[in-house]
């Protein structure tokens, strides 16, 4: 009868710990959903991880639906992490979760901006990306018929980027005509 207590206690600490564990599979699992949604929506850094599943693909993401899926991407996941309390996580899952909102949050922000409108320079943009995967060395490989099948199916998209970055310099060279100050 001395036992009953403690039974009891132990009992209760044991449950409040599946649960947690429970809310943290949760939370795993969420985590690695958005991963692979990421992936699907930017799938040249899947080829940067090693991931050949999108290597036959290439995003037009200068596209208003490109933005578009961005937009519903971020605005889901971020509504999506306050389903999960932070009392039933751990702290590294909490930081997980915070780090994960600011950076949601940062790039729904971002999409307010239309930097699209200068979409080459000599430094950070995708042209030379593509000029390093061109290469046929590096994250994308050419070493299986495939591969090469992949690559061409690849250009054809990045055709379509160059189409729209074109359009947007337009834009953006009319937009700096009307505001010449700026």
């Amino acid at each position: 009868m001395k036992n009953i207590p403690f039974i009891l206690a132990l009992s209760c600490f044991l449950a409040c710990n599946l649960q947690q564990e429970k809310h943290c599979n949760n939370f795993d699992n969420f985590l690695e959903d958005y991963f692979q949604e990421s992936l699907k929506l930017y799938r040249i850094n899947g080829t940067y991880l090693g991931d050949q599943r999108y290597n036959d693909t290439l995003p037009n993401f200068l596209s208003p639906e490109f933005r578009e899926k961005q937009r519903h991407l971020y605005a889901f996941y971020i509504n999506r992490l306050f389903i999960f309390n932070d009392k039933n996580l751990t702290s590294d899952r909490v930081l997980s979760k915070k780090i994960l909102i600011r950076e949601l949050e940062l790039e729904l922000k971002d999409l307010n901006y239309n930097k699209d409108l200068m979409p080459i320079d000599q430094m950070w943009t995708f042209q030379l990306t593509m000029g390093q995967l061109a290469l046929g060395k590096g994250a994308q490989p050419f070493v299986t018929p495939k591969d090469y099948r992949n690559w061409f199916v690849r250009l054809e998209g990045y055709l379509d980027w160059m189409s729209s970055a074109e359009e947007n310099m337009r834009k953006g060279m009319a937009w700096v005509m009307f505001f010449p100050s700026l």
